[in-house]
């Protein structure tokens, strides 16, 4: 038992129905007084994703680590976002067939195994050279040969864009919107991976989204103790800037708890990039 479960366990017992108010309190003042700037954060994002102890693989959803030692839990990550998928095709206007697939944040695969089989290429773009190494493996364990990964440093995502080898027709990130350093550092995200698609390409993201309870605002200070809180959205401010950077939104689906890594609440965002005009020259490939 750490420290802070040493000094919090006696002391909810102590207090009793009273503690809950008190930690909220304490919370929001650790907010306020605690704020770390982006650069800050950024800084300690990179430092926890490319440390080698036993947590991290847990964190990333690797086959068999923690929770995910119950194999059919790990397999229903991945099953259950391509279900998604299925319904966002249903709903898509005259979505491209699949070439390539970027997943922004694989982790340990669980969303590759799924996918990869239904494209010539899977592209991973990950922070963590051991994710994508993992991830490799799951993927090789299937006879898939045509994973690309691309390791980027938190401080440059950009840098994914000048590394993948072509468009794609679908876009993936789940589980990570939320450990990113800030709202803007996801909207970055979100535009690079307009320009990472084909007109039409589809985008399935997820993210934490903001309730009114005061717990699941961001809270940015602490990454590795804030570590799955520290980003979250509106859910009507997420649509209206997707909207922004190029994309049609197509629906959103909640899951107010996930039962899978006994985290949430999510809002899952389908998203069809917008086709440019006839005749509309987009200058961004300029």
């Amino acid at each position: 038992m750490d420290t802070k479960s040493a000094v919090v366990a006696p002391l909810r017992k102590i207090l009793g129905p009273a503690y809950d108010p008190l930690r909220r309190t304490e919370l929001r003042l650790e907010c306020m007084l605690r704020h770390r700037s982006d650069d800050a954060l950024t800084a300690e994002a990179q430092q926890y994703w490319t440390r080698d102890d036993e947590v991290m693989p847990q964190m990333s959803h690797w086959r068999g680590a923690g929770i995910f030692g119950d194999e059919d839990r790990w397999l229903a990550m991945g099953r259950r976002h391509l279900e998604l998928y299925g319904q966002l095709l249903e709903m898509a206007d005259r979505a491209p067939s699949l070439r390539r697939i970027v997943e922004w944040g694989p982790g340990g695969g669980a969303n590759a195994v799924f996918f990869a089989p239904l494209a010539e290429r899977f592209v991973g773009i990950d922070v963590s050279p051991e994710n994508l190494s993992e991830c490799a493996e799951q993927l090789a364990a299937m006879h898939f040969d045509g994973f690309e990964p691309i390791l980027i440093p938190v401080a440059d995502p950009a840098r994914a864009l000048r590394e993948v080898r072509g468009p794609a027709e679908l876009f993936l990130c789940t589980y990570v919107f939320e450990v990113m350093p800030s709202q803007e550092y996801g909207y970055q995200v979100l535009r690079l991976a307009e320009r990472m698609l084909v007109e039409r390409g589809l985008a399935l993201v997820q993210v934490k989204f903001v309730t009114r309870s005061w717990e699941t605002r961001p809270r940015r200070f602490s990454y590795r103790r804030n570590l799955g809180h520290l980003t979250s959205y509106d859910i009507e401010e997420f649509w209206t800037a997707a909207e922004r950077i190029g994309f049609d939104p197509i629906a959103v689906k909640l899951l107010t708890e996930d039962p899978l890594n006994e985290n949430g609440p999510y809002a899952y965002f389908l998203l069809q990039k917008r086709e440019t005009p006839e005749g509309v020259i987009d200058l961004r490939d300029r």
